[in-house]
């Protein structure tokens, strides 16, 4: 290839892959102390955040099963209220989450 054309196909890479491309073939990484332990806190804070967005997942799964057994009790209770000709007062019973 010659370099005319090595510059046309990294120009045609999205701009990151060249970058990225060119710092790991061309350069070495230092870190100063401040600099590994910037690194270190970014990663602490990152696997924190990551545990607290897998725990409102699974909240929002709980959620979600509890309420649609809920809707289907609600919807029996209704229909069996209709059936039988009368109405009645529903209600649906009252969610209780305990957060830790």
């Amino acid at each position: 290839m010659t370099k005319s054309s090595d510059r046309n196909a990294e120009a045609s890479r999205p701009q990151t892959q060249t970058a990225i491309g060119h710092f790991s073939e061309t350069s070495t990484v230092c870190l100063t102390a401040s600099d590994t332990q910037r690194l270190k806190s970014l990663e602490d804070e990152n696997r924190r955040l990551k545990k607290l967005l897998a725990e409102s997942m699974l909240d929002v799964a709980a959620l979600k099963d509890l309420l649609s057994k809920t809707d289907h009790a609600y919807s029996a209770a209704r229909s069996s209220a209709s059936s039988h000709g009368g109405t009645r007062l529903l209600t649906t019973p009252r969610l209780q989450v305990d957060r830790d």
